[in-house]
């Protein structure tokens, strides 16, 4: 497995505090009330947003058996 550069980390760790952000609030908001607008707004970018970070991290990492599984499912 290859080292992750010093320089695309910060874009990695950018992704993945957006991403358990939205999580965060997403559980909160659904512990309130859950026939919310907003909770399938939370759900939608959630979902984007974890497989934007595990597409950036398969890509990082170099991992070519993840790409060739991740690309052959989109």
């Amino acid at each position: 497995m290859a080292i992750v550069k010093d320089t695309a980390s910060f874009p990695l760790l950018f992704l993945l505090l957006l991403t358990v952000t939205c999580i965060t609030l997403l559980i909160l908001s659904m512990r309130q009330n859950k026939f919310r607008l907003l909770n399938g707004v939370l759900a939608n970018f959630s979902v984007v947003l974890t497989g934007m970070t595990l597409m950036f991290l398969i890509e990082l990492l170099n991992i070519q058996w993840l790409r060739v599984i991740f690309v052959q499912f989109l």
